[in-house]
């Protein structure tokens, strides 16, 4: 038995890091080893759960961010979901925030988990943290890193460089982040998926889906669910409605209505956010991790460009034949046909899963 630590947004206000750290920790634990997370937290992916942070990176988003959570009280919302993570994984007694406190840490093997932890937007510059520059480990691996869609600088390929000397394997989940990080070492990096396909349907409808308050619902509805806003989604939305004749459900932090929709739902657990994907006869998403969870559960999804950041979802239809499922109008829908995607998903889950375990007993 080997003791593995994770460094990943574990804390996040954020439904797919919850669940890529859980699906991720979940998988080691089955290899029989003692998996915990290392119960790190990075300020700058931290500050929304402040009161009051610059939102978007703009001075009128102090106004907005404490309005939020003074008028709809986001914060309160987001903590009733999120601020229990111990529930889901076996975290460090002792939480850190400076990497001097974590230098005598010491584990088997230290991984760098998935989520755009090498994304210098979402951590306010590269965090040595989540480049394993910490500790003592005889073996360091990163499991399907993420850089979202974030160019690097030359000064920032130097510090890769450096870093990669002391990994012993390295995976990232994007062919976009191979394609610039290759350069930065002789290693060969691999790409592979999301942890959230180490767990298959049966497994997460056995851990989840059915401590769910909402498994036994016998309701039809479309689920909308977002991380960014574009103004054309509400219209997107409703034109999915009508063709459907459907009500929309969406998942929202705070209940005022930002797009077209029947029921807002908030304070969804992170079970029941699995079993509403589940359950929906169409989930309309430009959420990674929702079309990713789409494609675990088998449920029918339409992809919308995030505008921001749509690399990571193109990348992942792209590998699975399924680029039709972006912005597809309703003109031309059709039920995901899983079937033929099962044919592409299942080598890349075995491929995936035999990387990392090969990754884990590197000697």
């Amino acid at each position: 038995m080997k003791k593995i630590g994770i460094v990943t947004f574990h804390r996040s206000y954020s439904y797919g890091a919850c669940l890529q750290t859980y699906a991720t920790y979940k998988y080691l634990e089955n290899l029989n080893n003692y998996v915990e997370v290392i119960d790190y937290l990075n300020d700058y992916e931290q500050r929304n759960h402040k009161l009051l942070f610059k939102e978007n990176n703009r001075l009128i988003g102090y106004v907005k961010s404490l309005m939020k959570n003074i008028i709809y009280q986001k914060k309160i919302h987001m903590d009733r979901i999120f601020n229990k993570p111990e529930y889901y994984y076996k975290i460090t007694s002792k939480q850190y925030k400076r990497k001097e406190e974590m230098m005598n840490l010491e584990y088997d093997i230290l991984v760098a988990g998935s989520d755009q932890i090498w994304n210098p937007e979402r951590t306010n510059g590269i965090d040595d943290i989540y480049l394993l520059n910490f500790g003592k480990a005889q073996n360091k691996v990163s499991i399907a890193s993420s850089v979202g869609s974030y160019y690097f600088t030359e000064d920032q390929h130097e510090i890769f460089q450096k870093t990669f000397l002391k990994f012993n394997r390295i995976s990232v989940r994007e062919s976009f982040a191979k394609e610039q990080l290759q350069k930065d070492t002789i290693k060969d990096i691999e790409i592979i998926l999301d942890p959230t396909f180490l767990l298959s349907e049966k497994e997460w409808n056995e851990n989840m889906i059915q401590k769910s308050k909402y498994y036994d619902l016998d309701e039809k509805y479309i689920l909308a669910f977002f991380v960014g806003f574009d103004s054309q989604y509400s219209r997107q939305v409703k034109e999915y409605a009508d063709y459907l004749q459907l009500p929309v459900w969406v998942i929202q932090p705070i209940k005022r209505k930002k797009i077209y929709s029947d029921k807002i739902l908030v304070d969804i657990q992170i079970e029941d956010f699995l079993c509403l994907i589940k359950n929906a006869a169409l989930v309309i998403t430009d959420s990674f991790h929702g079309v990713a969870l789409s494609i675990i559960l088998h449920s029918n999804f339409v992809a919308l460009t995030n505008v921001t950041n749509p690399i990571r979802v193109a990348s992942l239809l792209h590998n699975l034949h399924m680029e039709e499922r972006i912005d597809m109008d309703v003109e031309n829908y059709s039920s995901t046909n899983y079937l033929q995607t099962d044919m592409y998903l299942q080598p890349l889950i075995k491929k995936t899963k035999s990387w990392i375990t090969s990754a884990i007993n590197y000697d």
